[in-house]
């Protein structure tokens, strides 16, 4: 099963994964928002331009990147 299957099977929603993602994104900013909470920016400029600098200067920034990239785009509606 898979992982948003499984989010909305535990939270007992009756929704598409793209509902949710909607629902879950719109709380994560509501709570980010109201807490003023300190969150990692995303870059403004293409990785040819120094986008991504930080993650990509870890040892498996690109891994991890290219890992979070193909898991989201297989979610696709």
């Amino acid at each position: 099963m898979s992982f948003w299957k499984r989010m909305l099977a535990r939270d007992g929603y009756a929704e598409t994964p793209g509902a949710a993602a909607r629902r879950q994104h719109s709380a994560f900013l509501t709570e980010a928002l109201a807490t003023g909470r300190t969150y990692p920016r995303i870059p403004m400029k293409p990785v040819e331009k120094g986008g991504f600098s930080k993650l990509l200067s870890l040892a498996n920034g690109a891994r991890l990147a290219a890992k979070w990239w193909e898991m989201a785009l297989a979610r696709m509606e």
